[in-house]
């Protein structure tokens, strides 16, 4: 009999699988108003017929529940063991390519209003609202990234419906802009831009793997008051001697002294978190363009020739704090990893710590700051085009 090893990860597809298909909807009106503007007014419903998950079939049922966390009564693994979670001990991950059971959607509604070309003057001004939910965004490069970067309270095989981490609810853009012509030698454009919109989403969750699944993809839940949550004192050991950095009374006072001052948190008091919940802090961007247009002939050829400069990031330039990307350091990609397990009792009742060494930390932490990168800062682009 031939020697045959069993491959650490499988990966196969459902032979039931239906290749993804939505069902979209639209509808549009433009509106030709006095004065010379015009007024556009969409709406967009697509909802999934088909869409894509990754289940791990090699995942086992978990045996126990949380309990004395007030309505935290999440399934876990009674031993942090791949005995306890795993079919086959000896593969991690057996990955398939299925649809899953509920169906997401997303619709969005705009409105744009516009002023056609008078007096030298144009301009436009949209808004667009945007509400998405999905089974997952499969956030991986391979089947198993794909589950295991997914988020859940309970087993990552059934997430649940959630907002998408694609879309943000509010967006407004504009422009204005003004042409003139200097003794039709030449003409001047100068246009202003604006964007607003919250940056991305983020979701909630808790390090060191709060259901012993292995995956460290685990939504928090949200204490209704703040004696619901345990927590352990945070200690530092140097020459045998062992000394409190962090009080576990300070960090229940530091954590829920958050929870109040944090407007997603706040209001998801004694519930779960949702996958992306929350929102990232507001953006104002604004850039500046001038253009210069001159007619060249030479010979019997007529050329176009447009200097430009652009301003990108124009109130960065004005004040550093405007304009800039924010970020804080208890982020992770798209999670905030403000609360990590201990331990969790014989009774299932688990126990926590804050993801910091002190009450400083914390704050610091857990605090939005500019993030300074080329994304933020302010830049110039001097272009020149030619047209024949």
């Amino acid at each position: 009999t031939p020697n045959v090893t069993v491959p650490g990860s499988i990966e196969f597809v459902d032979p039931d699988f239906k290749m993804p298909q939505v069902w979209r909807s639209s509808l549009g009106a433009e509106i030709e108003l006095p004065y010379g503007f015009d007024l556009s007014l969409n709406g967009l419903f697509t909802r999934d017929v088909y869409n894509v998950v990754q289940i791990n079939v090699n995942e086992l049922t978990p045996t126990g529940k949380f309990t004395g966390v007030g309505n935290d009564n999440r399934p876990y693994y009674t031993a942090n063991t791949n005995t306890a979670r795993r079919i086959n001990t000896g593969v991690s991950t057996a990955m398939m390519l299925t649809n899953g059971d509920e169906k997401g959607y997303q619709y969005s509604l705009n409105a744009s209003l516009s002023k056609r070309l008078i007096a030298g003057f144009s301009g436009m001004i949209s808004y667009t609202y945007t509400n998405a939910k999905d089974l997952s965004a499969n956030p991986g490069s391979s089947a198993s990234s794909a589950w295991s970067s997914n988020v859940a309270v309970g087993s990552l095989n059934d997430p649940g419906l959630s907002y998408s981490n694609f879309a943000v609810p509010h967006r407004i853009v504009s422009s204005l802009s003004y042409e003139l012509n200097l003794f039709n030698v030449s003409k001047t454009t100068f246009s202003l831009f604006y964007s607003g919109s919250n940056t991305g989403r983020i979701s909630y969750t808790g390090s060191n793997d709060l259901n012993w699944d292995g995956n460290t993809s685990d939504l928090i839940y949200v204490p209704a008051n703040a004696d619901e949550l345990t927590f352990a004192d945070i200690t530092t050991t140097t020459g045998g001697v062992t000394t409190v950095t962090y009080a576990a009374a300070d960090q229940k006072a530091d954590f829920w002294a958050y929870v109040e001052g944090n407007d997603y948190l706040s209001s998801r008091k004694g519930k779960y978190v949702e996958r992306y919940g929350d929102l990232r802090p507001w953006l104002n961007r604004f850039d500046f363009k001038i253009a210069e247009n001159f007619d060249i002939k030479m010979g019997k050829n007529k050329y176009g020739l447009e200097i430009s400069l652009n301003m990108l990031n124009l109130g960065n330039m004005i004040n550093p704090s405007w304009g800039t990307y924010k970020t804080m350091g208890v982020l992770s990609y798209d999670n905030a990893q403000v609360i990590k397990l201990k331990t969790i009792s014989s009774a299932g009742v688990p126990t926590y710590q804050l993801n910091a060494a002190n009450s400083a930390a914390f704050t610091s932490n857990t605090t939005w700051k500019h993030n300074v990168s080329t994304s933020s800062t302010w830049g110039m682009i001097l272009g020149a085009k030619v047209s024949f």
